[in-house]
């Protein structure tokens, strides 16, 4: 009987950390651009610059709608997630198919919502012409720098192991 409790309390530990694994690695996916919400304020402060054209600037809205709509998604869900999370806390046995099911359609839906957001800067990207993409580009050479440098996380290379 003992064992048998150690092997419910050890899956259900590992059914715990996986959920909140997916929860914390589907925040951070959920951003379709480098530093996600640092992004938006950047493009906002220099969309001005850019001096869109009307089918520029339609293209420069939707990706702007996209992205919020994918951050909308991805709160809502992991919303979701806790308080399935919570129900599930209050039975006596938990069933973890149905949980292992809820993580991975929240991560399909996710995954749907930054591909959507994704393709929408990549057709605003693909619309500008090169000055424009310069200017586009060092916006996002600066965040990829600053995430690379990141003293809280330094970049590592892969080592094949």
């Amino acid at each position: 009987m003992l064992v048998k409790t150690t092997r419910i309390l050890v899956a259900a530990a590992a059914v715990i950390a996986v959920t909140i694994g997916s929860i914390g690695s589907a925040q951070a996916g959920t951003l379709a651009a480098p530093a996600g919400n640092q992004f938006i304020e950047e493009m906002k402060t220099l969309q001005p610059q850019l001096n869109l054209s009307t089918t520029q600037q339609t293209a420069y809205d939707v990706a702007m709608d996209t992205m919020r709509q994918s951050h909308v998604t991805a709160r809502m869900n992991e919303d979701q997630l806790q308080q399935q999370f919570q129900s599930a806390q209050q039975t006596p046995i938990l069933d973890l198919r149905a949980i292992h099911a809820a993580n991975l359609k929240v991560e399909k839906e996710d995954a749907q919502a930054r591909e959507q957001s994704a393709n929408a800067w990549i057709t605003f990207y693909d619309g500008l012409n090169n000055s424009q993409k310069t200017a586009v580009s060092s916006l996002l050479k600066e965040q990829f720098a600053a995430i690379q440098n990141h003293p809280g996380k330094p970049y590592e290379p892969r080592t094949g192991l």
